[in-house]
């Protein structure tokens, strides 16, 4: 049966047709609320504004990374349990009240407080959103593994992306409203809070998702453990996709400050956000439009090769741009960037290894990457003291250099194991 066919299936009330299409308006809805948020646009500014150096927003991907990604192998909540459903649920409501919490701290705490205190309280609740969602997030693809059949998993990871990107434009215009017409940091906290919102919507979705029993589950968290220091090491396909993904690790922390360089560059009000954010939506969606096809015809080996390459584009037109006009395409390509790292960074794993050992991979992957993401605080450093070019020059050199490696020593999974 086809995609679209399936997609259709659940007006006839077939649960996989179903799950579906709650997948596809979870994440719809979820990539919204963060567009709204974004935080390669919008949470680094917002840290800027309230007096903290390149430095500081440096942290801003740092602890997102690290919180995301490191924890996964030490702490799997029910990697005991047959069904992860629930437990995935509960953990994806503290995520989201972290946002609340950003949101109720920006309107009635932040103003009152001195800027290192109010930076200090952001990363902070940043980073508790960030850890608590890196507890779900091998729970959330072992889940998608299990209620998605394999040959869909790029296009609904696709189409989920696009239709986000699409109404993420719209947000945009309501970041650009939001920052003009409110005060700081009132206008950021009404941003917050809006995600949060929005945000809820997606669990609503996510809960309707029927999951099937596993037939087979990891022994233990401390098992998993064990083999990921070491049986996952003597692995060679996985220990070169991670040498890969440290590159790509490395090289994403550069997208945050993006958009403080053009704001420094071209001399722009605080609400040229919107419209910053508006390019990268509109890119992402493009991107999603492209990858998605090309992930699910050909392998997420090439959409892993055009990371790099859009990294080095992006860098390279921040450097030649001569007007705010041609500076909007860094986000075009940064867009490209973003949707490699959601769409098609786990899904090649998911495809390297057998679906008892998915989670295990995932959160070794993540573990093993996270201390790269320490790239973002050297850059920041490197910037407050050498300037964005040289700065922007060698993460172009870097990018080339993961493309060729990534072209070179990685392998396409789908050639082996999907016909």
């Amino acid at each position: 049966m086809s995609f679209t066919n399936y997609l259709k299936s659940a007006k006839t009330g077939e649960i996989q047709g179903k799950n579906l299409v709650n997948h596809l308006l979870d994440g719809v809805f979820y990539n919204f609320s963060m567009s709204i948020t974004p935080l390669l646009t919008v949470i680094p500014a917002f840290i800027h504004q309230m007096g903290g150096s390149e430095t500081v927003v440096g942290l801003v991907p740092v602890l997102w990374g690290i919180g995301c990604n490191l924890p996964q192998l030490f702490f799997q909540p029910g990697s005991h349990l047959r069904n992860i459903k629930h437990t995935l649920i509960r953990l994806a409501l503290i995520t989201r009240l972290f946002f609340l919490g950003l949101g109720v701290a920006a309107i009635a705490f932040l103003p009152y407080t001195s800027p290192a205190v109010s930076a200090g309280v952001v990363l902070f609740l940043l980073a508790g959103a960030a850890i608590s969602g890196s507890f779900a997030i091998p729970a959330w693809y072992h889940f998608f593994s299990k209620t998605v059949p394999v040959r869909f998993r790029g296009r609904l990871i696709a189409l989920r992306q696009f239709t986000g990107s699409l109404l993420g434009i719209s947000a945009g215009f309501i970041i650009a409203y939001c920052l003009a017409v409110f005060i700081f940091p009132v206008n950021y906290g009404i941003l917050f809070l809006l995600t949060f919102f929005i945000m809820m919507i997606s669990l609503f979705f996510l809960n309707r998702v029927i999951e099937p029993d596993s037939a087979h589950i990891e022994a233990t968290v401390h098992d998993g453990m064990r083999r990921a220091l070491g049986g996952l090491l003597r692995d060679k396909i996985f220990v070169r996709y991670l040498a890969a993904d440290f590159i790509g690790q490395w090289l994403s922390t550069i997208l945050s400050f993006f958009a403080i360089y053009g704001l420094q560059k071209f001399a722009l009000a605080e609400y040229h956000l919107g419209s910053f954010t508006s390019v990268y939506m509109a890119g992402m969606m493009l991107a999603n439009f492209i990858l998605g096809y090309l992930g699910d015809k050909y392998g997420h080996k090439v959409n892993i090769v055009i990371f790099f390459i859009s990294v080095a584009i992006s860098c390279s037109i921040a450097i030649f741009a001569r007007n705010v006009l041609y500076f909007n395409l860094v986000f075009i390509f940064m867009g490209f960037s973003q949707t490699v790292l959601g769409m098609s960074r786990i899904a090649i794993l998911l495809e390297m290894v057998p679906e008892n050992k998915q989670r295990l991979y995932v959160s070794a992957l993540g573990t093993l990457s996270s201390p790269f993401l320490l790239s973002g605080v050297l850059q920041g450093y490197l910037l407050t003291k050498i300037g964005f070019i040289p700065v922007l020059w060698t993460n172009i050199i870097v990018a080339f250099l993961g493309a060729a490696f990534t072209y070179l020593y990685v392998a396409e999974p789908r050639r082996k194991t999907l016909q």
